[in-house]
């Protein structure tokens, strides 16, 4: 044979082998590392696979049941059986599948170890055996029916030798015969039909749930009460299998009279005469309805009600429930601005136009959710991968770039931040973290991955969740304060200050845990302890204090609701100074205002802090109330050596006294500083030359306690 011959030959059997392979009845997979590269028609008609690139993202977990007949779950049962061919050539075995539109069968499957390219690879047949179990599971039904009939048979046998056949004895078991019948009438929805399924009975619950008489039912149908949702095949199986006579059992879903479903779970066995020919049919049947509501109810406890997407709790089972999980979480930037700026109407239907954008991206591996408020989440499992989730963030950012989203007559022009990572060990937290990083460097995408800083930075954020969540519930949040002396009367204010105790015993300043506590969602809790401490303290103390709140504690309804629930309850509305941390927009919040309105009206004041540095802008003032304006410590430290900062001071001081606005220098840190703030007539000076924070108890002095200014 020539060489020719031979290479023709060999691509002749390439070609046939190829054939054989794509003509197959049963369905052929080939696995490599545990996951599919190629399969044959067969496999993707029999498991609804779209076709070979769908199969490629398909982990071969998805295509079976969570757990195997032994109790087993299926992942870890396939890679011991995956195992078991690769040490001894070929495995076979009975695997129970489950197809992607949810159809569950039994198989027998065949590994065989194979060299592709040189390359060790599974070549995997699945002959689908379901009609055999199931001719199985009836031959053994069969089986144990006639050995019942014969024990009872035998029972009866012996019954007859033991007892006379007296009137007495019949009517006791006439007697028994009616208590079951009557016990079964209590607690079960009972019906007969004749051989051409026409209805001959009901008992009182089949005419109680059903809303129909006896005299409605007697001669109909049994598709009297079927409901259009129950699928044709359902009837035609039962059918089918009680004249085979054999038992039927399943759920069906039924209507009522007026048109109203139940569920009921049923069982249908015909009656046989003494030549075994079928004389009729009886039906028994328990009302399962709640057992549906119910799961009515856990679907949309897992459902978002405002956009239709899965939820948070939807979200937190699958990361545990799906292989191989890899997560995005999108951030809707300045969507907040959005809300204050147009309303929450049009906040919210920017979210379901955002959703509906979004939910484009599900796909067979691929699932979408409304994470919580602005925050979206894009899950991806099984063989999909991180590359491709970052891929499909990255058109996603590409593509909202180059629209607009149109609420009512408004275009929005919306953009998003988001992290990713992958794996089941903290994985929320992870993505939470490289999204922070990606809203903290302006990016748009932050890839979670084993970069030493930010894995350093989630240890910490974790550790410092620890110690301040130790704060909380061992009372450890302390209340720390610093004097503002009157430059011209010497009369004391007391600015409170928070400060944690590590279990350590070390006091901690808010520069090192404020912002854990924000990622952490604990700083509400540890802003309503600083008010409760401080209007508690100041009770019984007649001078005038301030707190730090921020635009967030403002727009957070509860806070705002306990702070003037708390000063009214300790009655220092007239003693509170309420230093609000300057910020880009606070002027365009209406809560700000309603906020402002609701302190002076108790009698409180409003001082601006950090005035001068990151957002200043001195047309605001003029829009807000204000009392005092805390000129930041960044420009007073330094105004002694550095003339542009000082001419920057005068320019505000200069501002605020055209406003009649009272003037705080904070930082006040030696003799030479505070000698110039008096040059300026700055009203007031704060800072650790006049008084370092101390923790706030009976045993502080303070020199005036006159409420006036």
């Amino acid at each position: 044979m020539t060489q020719d011959n031979i290479i023709n030959l060999f691509l002749d059997e390439v070609i046939l082998s190829q054939k054989l392979f794509e003509s197959s009845y049963d369905s052929i997979f080939i696995l490599y590392q545990g996951m599919f590269i190629d399969g044959n028609k067969t496999a993707l008609k029999k498991f609804n696979i779209a076709d070979k690139e769908a199969l490629s993202r398909l982990h071969p977990a998805q295509i079976s049941p969570q757990y195997q007949a032994d109790g087993t779950t299926s992942e870890e049962k396939a890679k011991q059986m995956i195992q078991m061919s690769l040490d001894n050539g070929a495995h076979r075995f009975e695997w129970q599948h489950l197809t992607l539109d949810g159809v569950l069968f039994w198989a027998e499957v065949t590994l065989t170890k194979m060299n592709l390219q040189d390359k060790e690879v599974v070549y995997a047949r699945v002959r689908d055996i379901d009609k055999q179990k199931k001719n199985q599971v009836r031959l053994l039904n069969a089986n144990n029916k006639l050995r019942r009939k014969n024990q009872n048979i035998e029972e009866i046998n012996e019954q007859l030798k033991k007892v006379t056949n007296t009137q007495d004895a019949l009517v006791e078991s006439m007697t028994l015969l009616n208590e079951y019948k009557k016990a079964m009438d209590e607690s079960s929805i009972v019906s007969k039909t004749d051989t051409f399924g026409q209805i001959t009975f009901v008992n009182d619950l089949f005419c109680q749930i059903s809303g129909y008489t006896e005299a409605e039912l007697i001669g109909q149908p049994h598709n009297i009460i079927r409901h259009p949702d129950t699928p044709a095949e359902t009837f035609k199986d039962l059918w089918a299998t009680i004249q085979d006579k054999q038992v039927w059992k399943g759920v069906l879903k039924n209507k009522t009279k007026d048109g109203n479903e139940y569920y009921v779970n049923t069982t249908v066995a015909p009656i046989l005469d003494s030549k075994d020919n079928i004389k009729e049919f009886i039906a028994i049947r328990q009302d399962i309805s709640s057992v549906y509501e119910r799961d009515a109810i856990i679907s949309r406890q897992n459902t978002d009600t405002l956009t239709g997407l899965k939820n948070r709790i939807k979200l937190k089972e699958d990361i545990n429930s799906l292989p191989l999980p890899k997560l995005a979480i999108l951030n809707i930037d300045r969507f907040k601005e959005i809300n204050d700026s147009y309303g929450q109407e049009v906040g919210d239907l920017l979210l379901v136009e955002f959703a509906k954008k979004l939910e484009l991206l599900q796909s067979q591996n691929v699932n979408i959710y409304h994470y919580s408020g602005d925050e979206f989440a894009i899950l991806g499992f099984g063989n999909y991968s991180l590359k491709e989730l970052e891929a499909l963030c990255k058109k996603f950012i590409l593509d909202l770039s180059q629209q607009y989203l149109m609420i009512e007559d408004d275009y929005f022009n919306i953009s998003v931040s988001i992290g990713l990572a992958e794996g089941l060990k903290r994985l929320l937290a992870s993505v939470e973290m490289a999204l922070s990083h990606a809203k903290a460097r302006s990016v748009d995408l932050v890839v979670f991955n084993d970069d030493l800083d930010m894995r350093t930075e989630l240890r910490e954020n974790i550790e410092w969740t620890k110690r301040i969540k130790f704060a909380i519930h061992n009372q450890r949040v302390l209340l720390y304060g610093q004097k503002i002396i009157d430059n011209q009367t010497g009369q004391e204010k007391i600015e409170a200050l928070m400060r944690i105790e590590s279990e350590e015993g070390e006091v901690l300043s808010p520069y090192l845990f404020l912002e854990h506590a924000k990622r952490a969602r604990l700083y509400p809790t540890l802003t309503k302890m600083m008010i409760d401490q401080a209007c508690s303290f100041f009770q019984t103390r007649p001078c005038r204090f301030s707190i730090n709140l921020t635009i967030q504690d403002i727009l957070n309804s509860e806070t705002v609701a306990f702070l003037m629930r708390r000063l009214q309850e300790s009655n220092t509305g007239k003693q509170i100074i309420i230093e609000l941390v300057e910020s880009e927009g606070i002027e365009n919040y209406l809560e700000v205002f309603d906020f402002i309105k609701k302190i002076k009206q108790l009698g409180g004041q409003i001082s601006i802090d950090d005035f001068g540095t990151g957002y200043s802008n001195f047309e605001y003032l003029t829009k807000i109330d204000v009392d005092y304006i805390k000129i930041d410590g960044s420009l007073i430290r330094n105004m002694h050596q550095d003339r542009n900062t000082l001419i920057t001071v005068k320019t505000i001081v200069s501002f605020a006294k055209a406003l009649d606005v009272k003037v705080v220098a904070e930082f006040v840190h030696c003799q030479e500083i505070q000698d110039l703030v008096l040059k300026l007539g700055i009203e007031f000076s704060q800072g650790y030359l006049l008084h370092e924070p101390e923790l706030l108890q009976d045993s502080l002095e303070i020199a005036c306690y006159s409420l006036d200014d």
